[in-house]
């Protein structure tokens, strides 16, 4: 569902003078200490696993740093990225109708104004 918010977001903002330019980020199966008061099989087979699959947190934070660095990435919303790569999310992520109700459900939960203010122009939001 990332993916769907982070182009509705894209084509939200695309008119912006500014730039703003959203994407979606999978970090992996990172070894982090998330969840590890959860004791239910699934995650008690994670925590086993863990130290043999996951990446450590610096490696787990290289696509989060490659997205926010790169200037591949400039001005090219609405990605999905994964493993410091352009790459495919599900069909899902790709339906108009899923896009505006996850944004019009963010705008309402983070109580965004109907206009953002950028620079000296006012953009709607909706």
């Amino acid at each position: 569902l990332d993916a769907a918010l982070s182009a509705e977001a894209s084509n939200v903002t695309s008119h912006m003078t500014s730039r703003v330019t959203s994407v979606a980020v999978h970090p992996g199966f990172v070894a982090t200490n998330f969840g590890h008061r959860d004791r239910r099989w699934l995650q008690t087979m994670l925590l086993v696993l863990r130290p043999f699959l996951a990446r450590d947190h610096r490696q787990g934070a290289l696509t989060q740093v490659y997205a926010a660095t790169s200037p591949e990435l400039q001005d090219r919303g609405g990605l999905y990225l994964d493993n410091c790569a352009v790459a495919s999310a599900i069909p899902l992520s790709h339906s108009a109708e899923l896009q505006q109700g996850l944004w019009d459900a963010s705008v309402e939960l983070t109580q965004l104004p109907e206009k953002l203010n950028v620079g000296q122009r006012t953009h709607k939001l909706s």
